[in-house]
């Protein structure tokens, strides 16, 4: 049976993995928005900043790089699925495809290494995060939002203020390929989940 719900995808900024609350604060957003399938993908924080640290001390190939990179993923996955342990995660794109057809609606974690490794055209550089990942996730479930939480300042993300996307890749809100992968993506929403409010911005797509 088909699922009478859309998809919305969700990643999680690794650099609010530093927030004791961080998941209470995610349970809090979700609690207010429209009923929809969630997909979690969680970054990488502070164990991705640490192997970048390691890739320019020691010279690491990049391509090795950007695998480690992908491989800590899991590890924060796990965390968030240790405080979600009703989260189904899934580590194929069928097996979440095929729970995101349920008639309810359901929360999942998408660990996304698996997955990623078929898709050879996505550049495996420091170029790719979470960000254009989440977004190539999001446009191959047809999901109906990409919801990019952040860490960024309240003031930076209000209401009134409407950034280009290639304005997001110069201020390093988002990664540089990140206007490649959200082609085929409806709606892109930015939210800061530092904010008590959830600040947010709805980025329009076709505004490079």
């Amino acid at each position: 049976m088909a699922s009478n719900y859309p998809i919305r995808v969700i990643k999680l900024g690794g650099s609010l993995l530093d927030l004791t609350e961080v998941f209470q604060r995610l349970e809090g957003w979700i609690d207010v928005q429209p009923v929809m399938h969630n997909v979690l993908i969680v970054g990488g924080g502070k164990l991705v900043d640490g192997l970048r640290d390691l890739h320019q001390r020691f010279d690491l190939d990049e391509r090795e790089a950007h695998w480690l990179a992908v491989d800590l993923l899991d590890v924060t996955a796990k965390i968030a699925s240790s405080h979600f342990p009703s989260w189904t995660v899934h580590r194929a794109m069928i097996d979440l495809l095929g729970s995101c057809n349920s008639d309810r609606p359901a929360n999942q974690i998408f660990v996304t290494g698996q997955w990623l490794r078929t898709q050879p055209l996505v550049p495996q550089t420091w170029h790719v995060t979470t960000d254009s990942i989440s977004a190539l996730v999001a446009h191959r479930m047809s999901a109906s939002e990409l919801v990019l939480l952040k860490s960024a300042a309240a003031d930076s993300l209000s209401v009134g203020f409407e950034p280009t996307i290639s304005r997001l890749v110069d201020s390093g809100h988002v990664d540089a390929w990140f206007p490649t992968a959200i082609q085929g993506v409806n709606k892109i929403r930015l939210v800061n989940l530092r904010d008590d409010a959830f600040a947010e911005t709805i980025l329009c797509v076709d505004q490079q």
